[in-house]
């Protein structure tokens, strides 16, 4: 959508008659001729014949069925000339065929707190809210309002249908001032951060990345904002795990604004960021929590590059870099994420020497992790063309750019990334045929893919199974001084490291890299990946 409003032209009188008709035919209700001459005569002016009014009239005129006295109906209707007041009327029907005072009260908090809301409110969370309100009750109300045009389902959430239908909700329960709009977001309010498990009216806390769904991001920061409390929203924003969950779902406008609202420039916003993450890394044991720290630091990062603020965008993408190397693997494809994102920013930077030197790290971890042919390696190789493009070394550029095009192609011919789950069961089923076939280098590196797939889905004694078949089979057919045998010893060295059987680890990384470094030149940066692997599991010993 490019244009901000859909205007539709207004409704010719045949128009009226057939979308009164339509509505009316679907409930086995006959018009005579005189009332159809009254609605002619009455949707001739700019507010009663436009498509919503028209459509709105057709229902309710359907909803008194043949049981009901439709020209008292239609007196009524005719004494509303615009959409709101028809709505209205529409409401005080729903009203009157409630059976309790009870339910009445109940359909108006249901209204008034998804009016407050940012996007509505789910089904479940209006129980939640409202205890006394039973699934058979909520069922019947929704359905009600629903056939009316009053509410709708968007992402699984309940929301008003059209603009006048919020309208009317405001002007029949809200009118009594700002006082009453002011409770129910304040219900809402409590709702997200009990939520959250953070009492953000009171303290910071960083121990809830569990329970910050996609809701409490999107709806906390924006009650806070319309209720015009800045320190509380200060305080939410800074709830890392808000942010990166706003953030990463593509709502980096809507952040910035929260940020310009409490009166932070982005310098200053990306200083406090960085800040809170220093004073969580203190708080951090464990290897999940340094992973989730690693991923924290990584979103800020990205939001800063996106911002422009690429010098400030350097820590936290290097800290990342270097949590995620110590926490998991050095050759872990998680890793290569990390050098991909540095690498981006100074291609922003125009540092394109520390640039390359990253992207083709991030190429050879990918390398090593999924094999020479996957997806991932085609990513990292248009993004080494694409920095020489803007070298100008347009020859190297078009070699990377066939080598990736070639990945691609036999990546489509697959069907789908080897990453794919369907995809996995399928080579799984094959497991049998593939062990008991012929040895050859193509067999050993798909048994290598799997492996690491496996390891990577963290069903380790699978992998193990793949990548020992793996190693063993390339000993055969290329040798066990071949580099292959070096990144299959790598593979099922990082397994025994995730096992924390560190002696098994230690003596294949050795091999690993006793073989690097007869096959590979000095300065090879697969032997800096095995000396930088050791280290990491010294450390860890």
């Amino acid at each position: 959508r490019l244009w901000p409003t859909l205007h539709l032209d207004p409704l010719n009188s045949k128009d009226v008659k057939s979308l009164i008709s339509a509505e009316c035919n679907s409930a086995n209700v006959k018009l005579t001729k005189e009332q159809e001459k009254k609605l002619e005569r009455h949707c001739r002016s700019a507010t009663t014949c436009n498509a919503l009014y028209v459509t709105l009239l057709g229902k309710t005129i359907a909803c008194v069925g043949n049981t009901g006295n439709i020209d008292e109906t239609l007196q009524q209707c005719f004494q509303c000339q615009d959409t709101v007041s028809l709505y209205r009327l529409v409401l005080r029907s729903i009203q009157e065929s409630l059976q309790s005072d009870e339910e009445k009260g109940l359909l108006r908090q249901i209204l008034c707190v998804i009016g407050v809301s940012h996007n509505g409110v789910s089904e479940s969370e209006l129980m939640e809210l409202y205890p006394e309100l039973s699934s058979t009750v909520l069922a019947s109300l929704v359905h009600s309002l629903h056939k009316m045009c009053l509410l709708t389902y968007g992402c699984g959430l309940l929301k008003f249908q059209h603009l006048q239908a919020w309208e009317m909700a405001r002007l029949e329960y809200m009118e009594e001032g700002e006082n009453v709009i002011s409770a129910y977001r304040q219900k809402l309010v409590e709702y997200f951060t009990m939520q959250l498990r953070v009492l953000i009216l009171i303290c910071f806390s960083f121990n809830s990345q569990d329970r910050v769904t996609w809701r409490s991001a999107d709806e906390l920061p924006w009650l806070f904002q319309q209720q015009g409390d800045k320190q509380k929203l200060h305080k939410c924003l800074l709830n890392l795990f808000v942010s990166q969950n706003l953030y990463k779902r593509g709502h980096f406008a809507e952040l910035l604004s929260y940020w310009q609202l409490v009166g932070k420039d982005k310098s200053s916003m990306a200083a406090e960021y960085f800040d809170s993450l220093k004073e969580y890394e203190k708080s951090c044991e464990g290897e999940e929590s340094m992973i989730c720290l690693a991923d924290l630091y990584e979103t800020l990062g990205r939001f800063l590059k996106d911002l422009g603020l690429l010098s400030q965008a350097v820590a936290p993408l290097q800290r990342s870099l270097e949590i995620r190397e110590t926490a998991l693997d050095p050759d872990h494809p998680r890793v290569a994420q990390s050098l991909h994102q540095l690498a981006g920013v100074y291609v922003q930077w125009k540092k394109f020497g520390n640039a390359e030197q990253l992207y083709k790290q991030a190429l050879e971890i990918s390398e090593n992790a999924y094999g020479a042919e996957h997806p991932r390696v085609a990513r990292e190789l248009d993004a080494l063309a694409t920095l020489y493009q803007k070298q100008n070394k347009y020859e190297q550029a078009e070699q990377l750019r066939k080598k990736s095009f070639k990945i691609r192609q036999k990546a489509a011919r697959r069907k789908g990334s080897l990453c794919g789950f369907a995809l996995l069961r399928q080579r799984a089923l094959q497991l049998e045929e593939l062990t008991l076939g012929k040895d050859t280098p193509d067999n050993a590196r798909t048994l290598n893919e799997l492996g690491v797939l496996y390891y990577l889905q963290n069903n380790l004694e699978t992998a193990e199974l793949f990548l020992k078949r793996s190693l063993e089979m390339r000993e055969r057919v290329l040798g066990p001084d071949h580099p292959d045998c070096a990144q299959s010893l790598n593979n099922l060295a990082a397994l025994y490291n995730e096992k924390q059987l560190y002696d098994k680890a230690e003596e294949l990384y050795e091999k690993a890299l006793d073989i690097r470094r007869r096959a590979l030149a000095p300065d090879h940066p697969s032997l800096a990946y095995t000396v930088k692997h050791l280290a990491v599991l010294y450390k860890k010993m």
